[in-house]
């Protein structure tokens, strides 16, 4: 007797024997099991999908780093900020940025400001309301 058959028919498992309706148990476990894991394996599939949608098909695997630009002669380049120095415009938007937070009573001291140079997925992007650097 298939696990549908036993679903549709309550007396026939009142009429079985315990091996049977263990067997029985099992098998519905099994189909359920299946069930479930193929969902989620077409919810993986769609969603690694959506994810080379929304960053763009450009063939950058997030493991690997894009090889730099070749440097041109004729443009002056910008002057690269060292890791110790800040501009201090972006010092004087995180000071009131804190500052308002905090509130006009609240005095505080900045003793370190640290660039995190992480890679953030498509969707931890969208959350913080963030576009890639």
């Amino acid at each position: 007797m298939s696990p549908l058959e036993l679903i549709r028919d309550a007396e026939a498992l009142a009429e079985m024997t315990l091996g049977e309706t263990l067997i029985a148990g099992v098998q519905i476990a099994l189909v359920g099991m299946i069930v479930v894991f193929s969902i989620l394996f077409l919810l993986m599939i769609s969603i690694k999908i959506m994810e080379r949608l929304v960053n763009g098909n450009n063939g950058d695997k997030p493991g690997k780093k894009a090889k730099p630009a070749p440097e041109k002669q004729g443009k002056p380049q910008a002057p690269e900020v060292k890791p110790d120095k800040i501009d201090p415009e972006i010092l004087a938007v995180i000071t009131a940025s804190i500052q308002s937070f905090y509130g006009p009573d609240k005095k505080f001291k900045i003793l370190r400001v640290k660039d995190h140079q992480e890679k953030i997925s498509a969707w931890g992007q969208q959350v913080r309301g963030g576009s890639k650097k």
